[in-house]
């Protein structure tokens, strides 16, 4: 023990002394203590350069977001659109309830028919501010900040909800539908009024909004009859009379008027009344002054420059500041990381040293206790007695053997005991396997019987159901002799009942002897020859009918082979259109295939299939956790049978060449996304060169697309094989529609058909209405010498 002990006192001396060659506890210790120092300073340092570079940051993103507002508000300022609908919610003199404007378009999904509102909102443009000016002191504030309904339960309900429940102040119109414009002036009279008096027009063709819009504001302030004029209009009012002009109707009656002037930067308004009593014209006129300074309030057009360019002189300050406050950031943030690479690189020194100062103690410590160790070894040899240790050994010696006796014995009889048990254990299992024998045979025992018993029964049921037939045609027997005989059992009819058969076997006996009576008569030779010509007939029949089945089947025969050939090209037809449908489809972010539908047929074992029941099934998916289903009006919206149709027509074009296609406003309720994506497939699709050059069959053909609108900025119409055409939109066409003249144009029609002898007055008169009804009959007089010329060039 001594000795073991002294060599892990060596090993534990080596160990120690390898360990610290070269290196001095104390010295570790005093460089940790200076390391520590120098980390805390270090740390120290970095957090001052991390709240530093935090602050500087800060400051940055400060100065950022506030750029940012401000861009947006000038965003805002050059949205004209947003600008107006800023102004009228916020005018002091409209007091629009801002809830309210919210509700209603928060909750547009739940109204039959989109509701449109404010009013002011929804006049997206006005000639000018004169005009706006003129619109704002004619219509009242109430009617512009009135929402339109487009039928009446829209109306119960939006007043129900606002009004009623929410108590929010609301303004509600209903208009159903659009008609013409009420005019007070013929075209004739409002041509000479713009000749001779400088009216312009009527006040709702100076604005652009809805036409449900224009309805509301011609319904509600008659804008349809209130003209505009200018300086002109002015000096006829003070010279001319121009108020009972305007105040006399083409059949001599007087009625009001209203009409609008200008003169030295004033705009006046000019309400002309009739009195009921007196008749005479009565004029109120209003000086508007929106030249000098009085602008319109909520309908005004454009943007303020100089609110433009102090916003933008502010947001150029924010960004001087911010791009002088990026170095310093950048700086800071330097400092921060190089304090941060010291204190990493002084702590990862300090653990070196701690860890080296730890392996020292240790080993201090292994050395202190293997001295510790030997010196209780040495002491243990001093103080050992050799024959009281030996008597002790020897006594825990037989203590242990008499254990192990005792636990032998113990297991021995414990074995007795298991075998014992076994041999019961056996015994009954034998019983038992005995008992199961016997049972199993009784089992047999008593389905044989069963089965005897189930044949018993089934023999019984036979015999009951014979008995039950005989018992039933006896009945019927006798319903039919009591039929024949009237009721009535005669005495002839027993007698030779009576002397029937009563067994079967007799009955069968003399029904033989009857056979062989028929068999003895002679032949009758018609008989046999109508026999033999029917004979022969059904030989014929029958050799025919074997003709056309055989015909029939090597017809089906033929048919299937056709079937076959028609079924595979369609089928392969068919794979062509799918692939292409799931591609345009998944470019979508949809899903759809197209598959063949055989109706009744195509679970039955007819090989032919029933052909007026097959058809082509679209199946489409438009949310991704939605199934497949089929393409129905039930399931799916108008725009989404718009996309999947388009897409179905554009994967089946390449299967055939036509010289052009055509579609009817296929973008008619597509969402904007859509409607661009359709579109670009359209114009691919459309515009991709022959497959085979020189190979003119395999052309694309034109595509005609035919819409009342498309959306702005599509990409897809740079393209050099794409022609817009605007009907109605050419050189030759009138100004204004004022300018077709149907009554000069009849006029007209009936001299040359009455075969005036004068033909250059006739050419003079269509060369006049070709310029447009501006010019009258003494202008065409004045042209009658000039268009002989144009006349015989026409002829």
């Amino acid at each position: 023990k001594v000795d073991k002990e002294e060599k892990a006192l060596a090993k534990a001396e080596s160990d120690f002394a390898d360990a610290a060659e070269g290196s001095d506890l104390n010295a570790l210790k005093k460089d940790f203590q200076d390391i520590m120092h120098e980390f805390k300073s270090a740390r120290k340092e970095s957090t001052k350069a991390k709240t530093a570079r935090n602050q500087a940051e800060a400051t940055r993103r400060e100065k950022d977001r506030d750029a940012k507002r401000l861009e947006g508000r000038l965003e805002r300022l050059n949205d004209e659109k947003a600008q107006r609908l800023d102004r009228i919610l916020n005018d002091r003199f409209l007091k629009l309830d801002t809830r309210a404007f919210e509700w209603i378009q928060q909750n547009q999904k739940h109204f039959r028919s989109p509701v449109i509102g404010p009013i002011a909102k929804e006049i997206t443009n006005v000639e000018n501010e004169i005009t706006a000016r003129i619109l704002e002191s004619h219509v009242a504030n109430a009617t512009f900040k009135t929402y339109i309904t487009q039928n009446r339960e829209d109306f119960n309900y939006i007043y129900r909800e606002v009004r009623e429940k929410r108590k929010y102040p609301i303004n509600l119109m209903i208009v159903q539908d659009v008609v013409e414009p009420n005019r007070i002036y013929s075209p004739d009279k409002m041509a000479e009024l713009q000749r001779k008096h400088g009216i312009s027009k009527y006040l709702d063709q100076a604005i652009e909004a809805h036409p449900i819009v224009k309805q509301a504001l011609m319904n509600a302030a008659q804008i349809d009859q209130v003209v505009l004029g200018n300086d002109r209009t002015q000096n006829s009012m003070d010279v001319h009379d121009l108020k009972t002009i305007l105040a006399t109707r083409e059949d001599g009656s007087v009625k009001q008027a209203c009409v609008s002037t200008t003169k030295d930067g004033r705009i006046y308004k000019y309400n002309i009344t009739v009195s009921r009593y007196s008749g005479k014209v009565g004029v109120r006129t209003d000086d508007l002054d929106a030249v000098r300074g009085i602008s319109p309030k909520f309908l005004k057009r454009g943007v303020d420059p100089d609110a433009v360019k102090a916003l933008q002189q502010e947001i150029d300050g924010f960004r001087s500041a911010l791009q002088q406050l990026i170095p310093t950031v950048e700086e800071k943030d330097r400092e921060y990381q190089a304090l941060i690479k010291e204190t990493q690189e002084l702590q990862k020194r300090g653990k070196d040293i701690d860890t080296e100062i730890k392996n020292l103690n240790v080993l201090e410590k292994k050395v202190k206790n293997a001295h510790r160790k030997v010196g209780e070894a040495e002491k243990e040899v001093v103080n050992f007695d050799g024959e009281s240790e030996k008597k002790g050994i020897t006594k825990k010696l037989m203590n242990g053997i008499k254990a192990q006796v005792t636990c032998l014995e113990n297991a021995g009889s414990h074995y007795d005991e298991g075998m014992a048990s076994t041999y019961r254990l056996c015994g009954v299992k034998m019983n038992d396997s005995g008992v199961m024998e016997k049972a199993r045979l009784l089992k047999e025992a008593i389905a044989d019987k069963e089965n005897e018993s189930h044949a018993l029964e089934a023999s019984f049921e036979d015999i009951s159901r014979q008995f039950s037939e005989a018992k039933q045609m006896l009945k019927e027997l006798r319903a039919e002799a009591t039929e024949l005989t009237g009721g009535e059992m005669t005495g002839t009819i027993k007698a030779k009942l009576e002397g029937f058969p009563e067994s079967v076997d007799e009955v069968e006996a003399l029904l033989t002897d009857a056979q062989d009576k028929v068999n003895s008569i002679d032949d009758n030779p018609e008989v046999l020859r109508r026999y033999e010509e029917r004979t022969k007939e059904i030989a014929e029949a029958r050799a025919k009918l074997e003709d056309l089945n055989e015909g029939q089947n090597a017809k089906i025969q033929q048919l299937e082979h056709n079937a076959g050939n028609w079924k595979t090209a369609l089928h392969n037809s068919l794979e062509k259109v799918n692939v292409l449908f799931q591609q345009y489809m998944q470019e979508l972010g949809c899903a759809g295939e197209v598959r063949l539908r055989k109706g009744s047929s195509e679970h039955s074992e007819d090989s032919l299939g029933d052909f007026a029941n097959w058809g082509v099934e679209i199946r489409v998916k438009f949310r991704e956790k939605s199934p497949l289903q089929v393409l129905s009006a039930h399931h799916h919206s108008g725009g989404e049978r718009s996309v999947s149709t388009i897409m179905y027509l554009m994967a089946l074009q390449d299967l055939m060449v036509s010289p052009f296609r055509c579609v009817d406003e296929i973008n008619q309720g597509l969402d904007e996304r859509n409607e661009r994506l359709v579109f670009k497939r359209i114009v691919e699709n459309s515009t991709r060169p022959p497959q085979e050059e020189g190979a003119p069959h395999t052309h694309i053909g034109q595509y005609f697309l035919i819409t009342p609108k498309l959306l702005p900025n599509l990409t897809a119409m740079e393209n050099d094989d794409v022609t817009m055409l605007c009907i109605f939109n050419g050189p030759m066409n009138f100004d204004f529609c004022t300018d077709w003249n149907v009554e000069k144009f009849l006029a007209d029609r009936k001299r040359f058909r009455a075969g005036s002898s004068n033909d250059d007055s006739d050419d003079d008169d269509e060369d006049g209405y070709a310029r447009g009804t501006a010019q009258s009959d003494d202008d065409d007089e004045d042209a009658k010498p000039k268009s002989k010329k144009k006349r015989k060039v026409a002829k």
